[in-house]
């Protein structure tokens, strides 16, 4: 049987280690992060009158920190809260990642099907080992065997890619990935000849040479403070974690949150089940 851990009112608690999975933790004091790695596992976090604190807007967190929350669709739920979550209630909240320079950028030169390495249009700062991901640029065809299904629609489309960073170039624009990409993704400057309207000629105008941008978006997925579901969140149950803040009042609490992940979050299919919810 899981224990359950009350920090009352008064009393300041720093989580210096990794502890056991726990069932509940309730929260009227305070909890803060010591500098360090860590990784906190509960099936509820009940934020309710106290404070947890992993980083602050003046110094945020660089270590790695990971909260894993466990549940699933016949889980308990707490009134108005629900189940496999941090709530936050009359609390103050601080979740502050480490910043990156640049969340997302673009493909500077083509990434072709095959390759497992991708130049960028601008220099990042992303770690060995984060995920990424490389949105699709390829023509939506229904009835094309070699795009992915959908598991929701079942519809064949155009499928972003996930990949692991295995190494990053001195200058930054130049990353390895951990798999090779299974399509091809556009990184490059289009000419299209256009008529201008507004040249009067016996052909509706003279033509004009528009350039377009057609490059891939790559985006940093991982961030060093990460709240995520449990191995049993994704399908068929769809079942994640969520942050729920809910007081009565405008001023009731407080919640700073910047530069984290939410992995496996949000409960498909449930109102008000959002990976973070305001209410």
């Amino acid at each position: 049987e899981l224990d359950t851990v009350v920090i009352p009112a008064g009393q300041h608690l720093v989580l210096d280690y990794s502890p056991p999975r726990m069932y509940m933790i309730i929260i009227f004091g305070s909890l803060t992060f010591a500098r360090t790695d860590l990784h906190l596992q509960a099936s509820y976090i009940f934020v309710h009158g106290g404070t947890l604190t992993v980083g602050t807007e003046q110094e945020p967190f660089e270590q790695s920190a990971t909260i894993t929350l466990f549940g699933n669709p016949v889980s308990q739920e707490l009134p108005i809260y629900g189940a496999k979550l941090i709530a936050c209630r009359e609390c103050t909240l601080d979740l502050h990642g480490k910043p990156v320079a640049h969340t997302w950028t673009h493909l500077a030169s083509q990434a072709p099907k095959g390759s497992s390495e991708l130049r960028l249009m601008k220099a990042v700062d992303w770690p060995v080992g984060a995920d990424i991901v490389i949105a699709s640029t390829e023509e939506w065809d229904p009835l094309a065997d070699q795009q992915p299904v959908d598991p929701l629609t079942e519809i064949r489309r155009p499928a972003p890619e996930k990949r692991t960073i295995t190494h990053v170039s001195d200058d930054g624009k130049t990353l390895t990935l951990s798999e090779p990409l299974l399509f091809d993704h556009l990184g490059e400057t289009r000419e299209y000849q256009t008529r201008d309207s507004m040249v009067p000629s016996s052909s509706g105008g003279e033509a004009v040479a528009q350039f377009v941008e057609m490059r891939a978006e790559v985006a940093l997925l991982s961030r060093n403070v990460k709240i995520q579901g449990d191995d049993d969140s994704v399908a068929p149950a769809l079942y994640g974690a969520q942050l729920m803040l809910h007081s009565i009042g405008h001023d009731s609490l407080v919640a700073r949150i910047e530069n984290i992940e939410l992995y496996r979050a949000g409960q498909y299919a449930r109102k008000e089940r959002h990976p973070i919810n305001f209410h």
